[in-house]
């Protein structure tokens, strides 16, 4: 659609597609693209996935990452391995900030609760990796539990 389109524009400006003035980045604005990560994941299709997942692995702002990381958490599904192995990644990174942790654990959240799927063994390796791990505590906490969430469900059909 049109309006995906837009937003498509509006979320990889700066990320994907780079203007420079005299060597000077223009046109960035971090907040247009939180807002169109959000405005995406409302419109759920395959192709706004897409989208989301490339501003996952390359925005440079963490606060953007994390709107498409829970873009994410709504539209996909654990079986969904791709999406899965890169909020895996993204997870891994010690370096990441506090914020943008959160924003990951609560995609894996949405996504657990949205389906009768069980995440993939990886995801379970990384959050309690963070729940032992040196990250803040309220990182910690967030992870253990979300990790005392999904094992409730363990009995479920994989």
């Amino acid at each position: 659609s049109s309006l995906e389109s837009i937003l498509e524009y509006l979320v990889l400006e700066s990320v994907v597609i780079r203007n420079y003035y005299y060597g000077k980045l223009i046109h960035n604005f971090p907040l247009v693209r939180l807002k169109s990560c959000s405005l995406l994941a409302e419109l759920g299709t395959e192709r706004t996935r897409d989208i989301l997942l490339e501003v996952l692995k390359h925005e440079p702002d963490n606060h953007v990452k994390g709107a498409a990381a829970l873009g994410l958490g709504r539209i996909t599904r654990p079986s969904d391995n791709e999406v899965v192995m890169e909020l895996v990644h993204q997870l891994k990174n010690q370096s990441a900030e506090e914020g943008f942790r959160l924003a990951l654990l609560k995609a894996f959240d949405i996504m657990v609760s949205q389906s009768e799927k069980m995440l993939d063994p990886a995801a379970y390796r990384a959050i309690i990796g963070v729940a032992q791990g040196s990250s803040s505590a309220r990182v910690r906490k967030s992870a253990s539990a979300l990790l005392t969430r999904i094992t409730r469900g363990s009995g479920q059909e994989q």
